[in-house]
Order: C-alpha cells, then structure tokens, then sequence
C-alpha cells in the first residue's frame, strides 16, 4: 500500500489476470515495506513466511507456478509489468499429474469459512510419498477496497490479497496417492475479525514443490453471499443455496430424526434415519455429526 511501483505496474497486470481467470489464480502477499500497509499488519506472519521462502528482496515482485517472472521486457526479474499472455498461455499449457477441486462456503451466520478440496492422481502410476511436495491452502479477498489511500502510493483497490493460510504457511505434507485415486482435505476456520467483505472471500489450493518453488496445479473457489443463500426454515437450515457439488444441512436432531429426498413429483429417492456419532467442538461452536 505504500509502493509506489505497485501502483504503477498493478493496473495492466491486474487486467491481464483478470482476461486470464481461466487460466491463471493469483495470490497476492501484502509486505510491510517500504512503508505502512495495514492487510500485511493483519496477518504478518504467513506473509513473512512466504517472502523469506521466495527469496524476495524488492517489491513488486511476482511469480509464475513459483519461479520469478522472467525479465524480458527491460526492467527485473520478478516484474509485474514483463508478464505477457504467451508466458501464461505457455504455462497453462504444461500438463499437470494432479487436478485440484476446491468447495468452500460460510457458515448460516458468516462467522466461519469451511474448505472442501479433493485433489486427484491424474497419471498412470502411485504418486508416491514425495517428501518435497505440500499441499497450500489461502484464504484470500478477491477486492479490497478502502475510501481513502491506506498507504502512500495512492491505491484504494486491492486484489487477492491473502488473509490466512491453512494451517499455516509451511502447509499439508502430500501423501502417497495411487492411479486414479483421490484424497480429500477439509479446513474451517473462524473468520478473523480483520476480513474487510465477507462477500469477496475465495479459497485457493496449490502442489508446490518445497525446493523447487515449481507449482503443480492449482484450484479456486469463490463464495459470494449475494448468490448462496441460506433456505431457513424454523432451526432447519440447507446451505449454500443454489449448490453445485456439496451442502451443509443444520438442524435439531433427535433420536428420530431422519432426512427424506424427494424428487420433483414427490417420489421418495432416499430415506435415511440419523444416529448421532460425534460431538465436535470447534471455535466455540458445537457441531453434531451424523450418519
């Protein structure tokens, strides 16, 4: 917030990634320097983190699936401004052994934010254990945007700026995962008080291996409170609303309960009773869970 060549370089290349949403996720690390920036203040550590894991000196600085944009344009390595669509055409190009599908979605009352990702052996053999490679999750703003110049060079819109990362910085140990094979992470975290919108949160997931910095895939999903409603009805409630892949039901139970699904004309598709199996705590919050 208080760079000046942040602000010089930011607009193209913010319009370059927003023609690439397809293609390309972006995170953005908020430092401290060279002057005042109240997002790195919110979360100073997990920025910190990542700048001493890139090796980053000056900013801007960006980078490409974890390598340092390359220099062709008559400015530095690491330029916002030397990026060109060819460099991400290329990049997206290169065929990856994993894909990476992420859900995430807030709680009735926005408070928490729960993450689904399934990532998915794409190649024809045993992803074995490969001891270089973590799993990253962030939790990122797609837009802040502040009434005033928070810094001093100016700017009053921020995009993907990362709040949190999941569990933290160092991220999620990969384990061995066999041909065609699947394995599921979950996060939830209560939002911190310092989130600006709770409508322009996302959640990003990427492989990346530890000593190369190189970035295998990546996943995105964004939440937006205007289009996943709640459907309340007494302590019944069904969440996101409309929904693609998964749903959170929240309700009373009892020892009776059960949940029946019915198709448009009212035929029963599925019967369930429900037997409580574990009673989770977490934030303050206590979860029922069923099966």
């Amino acid at each position: 917030a208080s760079c000046g060549p942040c602000a010089a370089q930011n607009p193209d290349f913010n319009d370059l990634l927003g023609a690439n949403t397809t293609k390309a996720v972006a995170i953005k690390y908020q430092t401290d320097w060279p002057g005042v920036d109240p997002m790195n203040a919110q979360d100073p550590s997990d920025v910190a983190s990542r700048v001493s894991y890139y090796g980053v000196s000056g900013v801007p600085t960006g980078l490409v699936d974890g390598i340092k944009i390359v220099n062709d344009c008559g400015s530095y390595t690491g330029a916002p401004s030397c990026l060109e669509q060819s460099e991400i055409d290329a990049e997206y190009a290169i065929s990856s052994p994993i894909s990476i599908d992420v859900n995430s979605h807030l709680s009735a009352d926005n408070d928490s934010m729960f993450i689904h990702i399934v990532i998915t052996n794409k190649t024809g053999g045993t992803l074995a254990d490969i001891a270089t490679w973590k799993v990253r999750v962030a939790v990122v703003e797609k837009l802040i945007h502040f009434s005033s110049p928070p810094g001093s060079n100016g700017e009053t819109d921020f995009e993907m700026v990362m709040r949190k990362m999941l569990p933290a910085a160092y991220g999620t140990n990969w384990t061995s995962l066999a041909s065609g094979a699947s394995k599921t992470y979950d996060f939830n975290i209560l939002l911190p008080t310092y989130i600006y919108d709770v409508n322009e949160l996302a959640a990003v997931c990427f492989v990346q291996n530890q000593t190369t910095r190189a970035v295998q895939q990546a996943g995105y999903s964004e939440y937006n409170v205007g289009i996943n409603n709640v459907i309340s009805q007494g302590d019944f409630k069904i969440y996101p609303n409309p929904v693609a892949d998964n749903l959170t039901v929240e309700f009373n139970a009892s020892s009776t309960s059960k949940i029946v699904v019915t198709d448009l004309l009212g035929k029963i598709v599925s019967e369930n009773n429900l037997k409580p199996v574990a009673v989770l705590a977490t934030h303050g919050h206590i979860d029922h869970t069923y099966s």
